[in-house]
């Protein structure tokens, strides 16, 4: 998984740097790095008051545990010393997906959620809690074991989930009459540890709900909607 990696070099106006980064098995007694493995370069030019921001790409994250490290180098060739090391935090990318069995429902009707929750790492997660603010047009039913529902909120309290690991709840309301005819549920998750990409946190699913409808046998009758069944 892609990493960027931000700092700060303060220096001599309006020159031009080589910035080197490294990654260190160990720190320094010192607090200090050390140059163990080369993962990126950037160049660089200060501004007049000596200072400027940069953001380094890597191909990969730094395994946690480990420590970072960089250098400047100017025009003549002369490098600075190592700066402080920074360790790497563990990190657990968490990626929730959310589907109902269904694509539109009548009023009364009762609507099953999954909520599939997946750790694409790179570390262990622990500390994991998926949250459900349910619409106001849906009455709560029933929850897998681990989630409880209290005032409109269903928490489900998955705690540790290893790197790869990946668990599913369900989620049963009872539908109301929503304004504009469509039930919008959001559910989201956060754990302890750094996500690389928090943009697939939380998860949407929308379904439509429509008083004519009419399922007989397993068939739906009135309006249109993906969903369908065998009929016995």
């Amino acid at each position: 998984m892609a990493a960027g990696v931000d700092g700060i070099l303060d220096s001599i106006p309006s020159s031009t740097f080589t910035i080197d980064l490294y990654v260190n098995t160990n720190c320094d007694p010192t607090g200090y790095g050390e140059g163990e493995t080369p993962v990126g370069s950037i160049p660089v030019t200060t501004d007049a008051t000596g200072a400027v921001s940069f953001t380094i790409d890597l191909p990969t994250s730094p395994a946690a545990g480990t420590y970072l490290t960089a250098t400047a180098t100017d025009d003549g060739g002369s490098t600075s010393e190592f700066s402080l090391c920074l360790e790497i935090p563990p990190a657990a990318d968490l990626s929730l997906g959310k589907f109902g069995f269904v694509s539109a429902v009548a009023p009364g009707d009762t609507l099953t959620y999954i909520l599939d929750l997946t750790n694409n790492g790179p570390d262990d997660a622990s500390g994991v809690v998926i949250s459900d603010v349910l619409p106001m047009d849906a009455v709560f039913s029933a929850a897998s074991p681990e989630c409880t529902h209290a005032a409109g909120t269903v928490t489900c309290a998955v705690g540790d989930l290893a790197l790869g690991g990946s668990v599913s709840y369900s989620i049963d309301v009872v539908v109301g009459t929503p304004p504009g005819g469509e039930l919008i549920n959001t559910a989201t998750v956060s754990g302890t540890e750094a996500d690389p990409d928090p943009a697939d946190n939380s998860a949407t699913e929308t379904t439509r709900v429509d008083a004519s409808l009419i399922f007989v046998d397993g068939f739906e009758i009135g309006g249109t909607s993906a969903w369908s069944a065998v009929a016995p």
